[in-house]
């Protein structure tokens, strides 16, 4: 049996209060799951400036959209987990 460890893509950038609020949450789920996470600064882009400028954070697992602006713990971890779940073969 193969397990597939979901991405986790965190977009953020620098003087965000509420997208470190949502990095401490995710870094507790990765204490608990394991996924892979890719943090993202989307002030690099300008698409990703469009797209996300206001709404960060912003949590992709396995490119799907999940999460905008806040996060709670157990949301996080549910989501995680079903995405986990989808790979197990």
């Amino acid at each position: 049996m193969t397990k597939h460890y979901p991405l986790l893509r965190f977009y953020t950038k620098e003087n965000c209060h509420l997208c470190d609020v949502a990095l401490e949450i995710v870094k507790r789920a990765a204490k608990k799951l394991k996924f892979t996470l890719e943090t993202v600064d989307i002030t690099q882009s300008d698409d990703l400036m469009m797209k996300y400028g206001i709404e960060i954070p912003v949590i992709e697992i396995d490119g799907n959209l999940e999460f905008k602006n806040k996060v709670t713990e157990k949301e996080l971890l549910r989501s995680i987990r079903k995405y986990s779940a989808e790979y197990v073969t």
